[in-house]
């Protein structure tokens, strides 16, 4: 159950978090949290159009009124942008990393996001981690599925030693 990397607390006694926590990263970073906030927003908002018809708003939706320009959905995404910078600070200032890879429904608008979440980076990481650079996952919002199934494809392969894998080649 390691590395559940969305369900570390960044904001204590805060945004209720689905597996019961308050304040978890997933809360804040996540395509979910960003809906939520788009559509309480959209309510009492008179500078946006989206969430105007009385259809239910998608992420899509926001991103693409923010192409045309709409402030809201804009200033939406900048912050989402920012929050995800926040949590990819923590998370390389943990782990040392020079690479981080975002995954998820977010990322199909990782190319809108990265300026955002760069320039965070850029300005509150750490000296030694201010060049980190964030890519998008090849695999989009499936990576986690593939991957989940990589580990379950490879238990039940018996183990095979490195002489035994040599001893084939």
């Amino acid at each position: 159950m390691a590395a559940h990397i969305g369900h570390m607390s960044v904001v204590p006694n805060s945004e209720l978090c689905p597996c019961g926590n308050r304040g978890c990263f997933k809360a804040y970073g996540s395509g979910t949290a960003f809906t939520k906030r788009a559509r309480a927003c959209a309510i009492v908002s008179e500078e946006t159009t989206f969430g105007k018809s009385g259809s239910p708003v998608h992420s899509r939706d926001v991103f693409a009124a923010g192409r045309s320009g709409d402030v809201l959905a804009n200033r939406l995404i900048d912050e989402e942008a920012e929050i995800l910078g926040w949590g990819f600070v923590s998370l390389v200032q943990i782990f040392s990393r020079d690479v981080v890879i975002m995954g998820g429904g977010l990322s199909h608008e990782f190319d809108r996001l990265r300026p955002g979440i760069q320039d965070y980076i850029a300005r509150w990481a750490m000296p030694a981690f201010k060049d980190l650079t964030v890519v998008r996952a090849a695999l989009g919002q499936n990576s986690g599925l593939v991957g989940a199934a990589a580990l379950a494809f490879l238990a039940d392969r018996p183990q095979e030693s490195a002489s035994a894998l040599a001893a084939r080649r």
